[in-house]
C-alpha cells in the first residue's frame, strides 16, 4: 500500500512537470515568434502569469506564501503599464511605457526578454520545491509555544529588545527630519540630506536605524502569544505612519509583506474568510498610498494652498489612485528598458562584477561617505539615460542583463531556485518552530522583494550585517549560559 502511494505521488510530480514544461514552451514560442506590440506583450505577460499562478498553486497547496507574493510584485512593477494599457486606462505622467522615453522596438524587446527571464525561473521555483508539501500538516497544526521558553529563544527575545531599543529613537528623529524636508522643499531633497548623503562614522545614526525593520521580525516572532505584542503593534503602526508621512512607501509595504507571512506561517494559517476581507484593506492601502505620492509632488510643486487642495481632490477623489499606483509601480519596467537600451551598445557588459561589489560591500564604511563598491550599481550609471535628477531605480533582472546580456536567461534559473528555497525554507523553520532560522528566511525574503525594483548591491551586507549577525550573537549568548550551568 505504501510502495503504491509512493508511486503514485511520484507519478504525480512526474505528469505536473511535464504539463509546466510544455506550457512553459509554449509561452516561450509565443512569445518569441510572434511579432509584438504593446497589446501582444501584455497579452503574453497576463497569460504567462495566470499559467504562474495555477501551476503554483496546484504544486504548493498553500494559498498565501512567499512566492506568490513575490510573483505580485514582479507583476506590478513589470508589467502594470501594460495592463493599464490594455484595459484602456490613460496614463498621463510623462513616465510611461508610451511617452516616448525609450526606442518603441526596445519596450518590446524588454517585455519579451522579461517574459522569458519570469519563465525560466518559474521553473527553477518550481524544480527546488518538490517536497514542499510534506510541511503542510504541520503548518495546519501550528503549534511551537513549547519552544518560547527555551535558553534560545529567550536570547532571541533580548536581542531582538535590544536591537529595538538601540535603533527606534534614531529611526524617528530621521523619520521626522524626512517629513519636514518634504513639506519644506519635496520628497526629492531627503536624498540630498546629510542622513542619505553622508556615510562612515559621520553618520552611525543611519547605520543603527537600519536594525529597526530586523528589530520589528524579531520581536513579532519572538512575542508569539504575549500580551505585550500589542505595544509592538502600537510602536510599528506609530513608526509606518511616520515613514509614509515622510513621502517613502516601499519599506513600509515591504515590512507589512514580511509581517503577513509571520501572521500566516508562525501565528495562524489566515483562512479564505480573512483572505477575502484583506482584498479591499489592501486596494485602500494601494490608493492611499498612491495618494501620498500625488500629495508629496504637489508640495514640492505648488505654493498655492488653492491650487493644492484642488489638484489634491483631483488626483485623490476624482482620479483612481489604484492605477495611478500601477502605474507607477510600472515605471520599473522602463528602468529596465534602459538597461537593455544602452547596454552593451554604449555601457559596455559588466560580466559579474556588480555581484562582487556586493561582496566588496561587507567591507564596513568607515572611511567614505559613498562605499566605493556602490559607487557603481545599475542606477548611477544608467539613470542619466532617462532622467536629468534623482534615480530611476532598478530590477535583479535589468542587473542580470547589464552583467551577462541575454546570457543572464540562464542565472534566472539559479535566482528560480533561490527564491523556491526561500519560500520552502519558511514553511520548513515554521513546522519546526526554529525561531532563529525562520526569523533569517522572512528577513532573507524581504530583502528579495526589495530587490524587484533595485539591484543587489547591497545584498550581502544586509544580510549578513541584519540577518547573520543578530543571530551570531544569540548563539554566543546561549553557548555563554549553558557553560555557566
Amino acid at each position: 500500500m505504501l510502495l503504491i502511494k509512493i508511486f503514485t505521488k511520484k507519478s504525480t510530480i512526474i505528469s505536473n512537470t511535464l504539463l509546466l514544461i510544455m506550457l512553459s514552451s509554449i509561452i516561450l514560442i509565443i512569445n518569441n515568434i510572434y511579432e509584438h506590440n504593446l497589446y501582444s506583450i501584455a497579452k503574453t505577460a497576463l497569460f504567462s502569469y495566470f499559467i504562474f499562478y495555477v501551476t503554483w498553486a496546484f504544486h504548493y497547496k498553500i494559498r498565501l506564501n512567499y512566492y506568490t507574493i513575490f510573483l505580485t510584485a514582479t507583476m506590478l512593477f513589470y508589467f502594470g503599464q501594460f495592463f493599464l494599457l490594455l484595459i484602456g486606462v490613460e496614463m498621463d505622467s510623462g513616465r510611461t511605457i508610451i511617452d516616448g522615453l525609450l526606442p518603441y522596438y526596445k519596450i518590446i524587446e524588454t517585455g519579451k526578454y522579461i517574459i522569458n527571464f519570469m519563465v525560466v525561473l518559474h521553473l527553477g521555483v518550481i524544480f527546488s520545491t518538490f517536497n514542499i508539501n510534506i510541511y503542510n500538516y504541520h503548518f495546519k497544526q501550528i503549534n511551537n509555544t513549547h519552544q518560547l521558553n527555551s535558553l534560545s529563544v529567550n536570547n532571541f527575545k533580548k536581542i531582538a529588545i535590544l536591537l529595538f531599543i538601540v535603533s527606534i529613537i534614531p529611526s524617528f528623529l530621521i523619520l521626522i527630519k524626512n517629513i519636514q524636508i518634504t513639506l519644506s522643499q519635496g520628497y526629492g531633497q531627503i536624498f540630498q540630506s546629510s542622513h542619505y548623503v553622508l556615510g562612515g562614522l559621520n553618520n552611525i545614526s543611519r547605520f543603527v536605524s537600519r536594525f529597526t525593520i530586523p528589530s520589528f521580525l524579531m520581536l513579532f516572532i519572538a512575542y508569539k502569544n504575549d500580551k505585550r505584542i500589542i505595544i509592538i503593534c502600537v510602536i510599528m503602526i506609530m513608526y509606518l505612519i511616520a515613514y509614509f508621512l515622510s513621502g517613502s512607501r516601499l519599506a513600509g509595504v515591504l515590512l507589512l509583506s514580511s509581517l503577513l507571512l509571520i501572521r500566516h506561517y508562525w501565528y495562524k494559517p489566515i483562512n479564505i474568510k480573512a483572505s477575502i476581507i484583506m482584498v479591499p484593506i489592501a486596494f485602500f492601502g494601494i490608493g492611499l498610498l498612491s495618494s501620498i505620492s500625488k500629495i508629496r509632488n504637489l508640495i514640492n510643486t505648488t505654493n498655492n494652498i488653492n491650487t493644492f487642495i484642488i489638484e489634491t481632490f483631483r488626483n485623490v477623489i476624482l482620479q483612481n489612485p489604484i492605477f495611478l499606483a500601477i502605474e507607477e509601480a510600472g515605471y520599473t519596467f522602463l528602468a529596465t528598458t534602459t538597461v537593455i537600451t544602452y547596454s552593451p551598445l554604449i555601457v559596455p557588459h559588466y560580466f559579474g562584477m556588480s555581484y562582487i561589489n556586493s561582496i566588496l560591500m561587507l567591507i564596513p564604511n568607515l572611511f567614505w561617505d559613498v562605499h566605493p563598491a556602490a559607487n557603481i550599481n545599475t542606477d548611477i550609471v544608467f539613470k542619466s539615460f532617462l532622467t536629468k535628477y534623482g534615480g530611476i531605480g532598478s530590477s535583479f533582472i535589468a542587473e542580470s542583463y547589464w552583467n551577462f546580456g541575454y546570457f543572464s536567461l540562464i542565472l534566472s534559473l539559479a535566482f528560480g531556485i533561490f527564491i523556491g528555497i526561500i519560500t520552502k525554507n519558511i514553511a520548513k523553520y515554521a513546522a519546526s518552530a526554529n525561531s532563529k532560522m525562520f526569523y533569517l528566511s522572512i528577513y532573507i525574503g524581504h530583502l528579495f522583494l526589495f530587490y524587484v525594483r533595485s539591484d543587489t548591491v547591497s545584498f550581502w551586507r544586509n544580510f549578513i550585517y541584519y540577518g547573520i549577525v543578530p543571530l551570531l550573537i544569540i548563539s554566543l549568548l546561549s553557548q555563554i549560559r549553558t557553560k555557566r550551568e
